[in-house]
């Protein structure tokens, strides 16, 4: 898709496993978004998307594993880690800006 402002690429191959009564959606690829007025240059991935109590019970989504971003064109990364232990969601992960690392550990109740 390409706009003035943005060019989005990307490939992704969703994989689902389906259990009981519990989905899990993951894709294996990368994403990229180029913004035409700076050059910068974003890649990313997505995170595992889980659905619990799909056909009997309360339905509950959230995410797991783990999500990246680059930014390579200012030499920044983020990596966060999706955690899920219910009923407390953690959202823990590494910042970075060139050979600096920065942790940052976040709790979010949901």
């Amino acid at each position: 898709m390409k706009t003035k402002e943005f060019e989005y690429q990307g490939y992704d191959s969703p994989v689902v496993n389906f259990s009981t009564n519990d989905l899990d959606v993951y894709s294996l690829g990368k994403e990229n978004i180029k913004f035409a007025n700076t050059e910068s240059d974003i890649s990313f991935n997505n995170p595992t998307l889980n659905i619990q109590n799909l056909i009997v019970g309360v339905k509950e989504f959230y995410f797991s594993g783990k999500f990246f971003i680059w930014d390579e064109s200012n030499n920044l990364f983020c990596e966060y880690q999706f955690k899920n232990d219910l009923p407390k969601k953690t959202v823990g992960g590494f910042l970075g800006f060139g050979g600096k690392e920065e942790v940052v550990d976040r709790d979010l109740i949901m």
